[in-house]
């Protein structure tokens, strides 16, 4: 039997009690390519980022929307990053290949910011990666170039913000728990706590590829030893940290 290079998606769903079962998806299910993020509507689709289009999960089957160079309103990359939902239930998506791309879900197209609003995206051709819906019409859009853009949807308006120190690129925007107007905005090597309603950001941890070191810019400080890390556990050490923020 010839081996797929393709990866199956599991999910742990917890029931009642004790008793746990995971499902298994994969090709047989129609699932394509490593995923990158996922995502679950309160609708009750469940969507899959990946390397090989964006997918989603009916209960049933995965439908994947891959770019179609003779369909304008095709997804404009196949390779998605990361997803965020908006208030009024669209699918924002970011990819390696760069701008910001919504998914309207009654005609089922892709439409980029200029399709949008009218005005070029700041981001086209650059690699975008994370991306928040803020409170209002307005979403946080991190790029590969260690910059974090405001985009605003209901007047096209684009920003780059200053205040951002722009260590390295951005790869997530985390909601830490018991605090609804801030933001953990996570670098490759550093950590910000970014005030949603002013924009305002200060710097958490600064992380080189061994070593993690306590910041004084927060009040109380993080007690968190300094300790040496191989790269590839940093992403769950920065995870492990964010109970720990006051």
């Amino acid at each position: 039997m010839p081996r797929l290079p393709l990866i199956g998606l599991f999910l742990a769903l917890a029931t009642p009690g004790p008793a746990q079962y995971f499902s298994h998806w994969g090709t047989e299910q129609g699932l394509h390519g490593h995923a990158t993020a996922l995502l679950k509507e309160p609708g009750g689709y469940l969507w899959v980022a990946s390397q090989d289009g964006l997918q989603r999960w009916d209960g049933e089957r995965f439908k994947t929307f891959r770019y179609d160079p003779q369909d304008p309103w095709s997804i404009p990359h196949d390779h998605v990053e990361r997803m965020a939902l908006g208030a009024d239930g669209r699918l924002w998506i970011t990819s390696v290949h760069g701008g910001l791309v919504v998914f309207d879900p009654m005609r089922e197209r892709f439409l980029t910011w200029e399709h949008l609003t009218g005005n070029k995206d700041p981001n086209e051709g650059r690699e975008t990666g994370a991306v928040h819906w803020l409170p209002g019409d307005s979403l946080l859009v991190g790029n590969g170039e260690a910059e974090l853009w405001l985009y605003v949807a209901s007047t096209g308006r684009t920003e780059r913000l200053p205040r951002f120190p722009g260590h390295s690129s951005i790869s997530e925007f985390v909601a830490p728990p018991g605090h609804p107007g801030e933001l953990l905005v996570v670098a490759r090597r550093s950590v910000h706590r970014l005030n949603v309603r002013d924009l305002t950001m200060h710097e958490l941890l600064s992380l080189d590829p061994r070593t993690v070191e306590n910041s004084p810019m927060i009040s109380p400080p993080l007690q968190v030893p300094a300790q040496r890390v191989p790269p590839a556990s940093t992403n769950a050490l920065i995870m492990g940290l964010f109970s720990t923020v006051p």
